[in-house]
């Protein structure tokens, strides 16, 4: 019973990423609005742990949020998001 319990919650544990990230690649205003506001802020600490200056991490969280928009290319991205987008911002503090 527990491995059972198990595997349904592996297997549906990031569906509403899934489903973000479909809105998403249809350019939905909506939804990238949510995305937004869901990660920004912890992508702002994240970026400011790794460059120790608030306003270059608020500059570089969102030409990240802006690349991801006009390139439109979501279909790239498997849950969990999170991750993806702290790869992203490590590239861009690299620069």
């Amino acid at each position: 019973m527990f491995f059972l319990k198990l595997s349904y919650m592996d297997t549906h544990e990031y569906d509403e990423e899934r489903d973000l990230l479909m809105a998403l690649e249809k350019k939905e205003v909506k939804a990238f609005m949510r995305f937004y506001k869901e990660y920004r802020d912890d992508l702002i600490i994240f970026t400011f742990c790794l460059l120790q200056d608030v306003q270059r991490s608020n500059q570089v969280v969102d030409q990240l949020f802006e690349r991801l928009w006009f390139e439109a290319n979501f279909k790239r991205i498997t849950p969990p998001i999170h991750r993806f987008l702290q790869v992203e911002i490590r590239k861009s503090c690299q620069h």
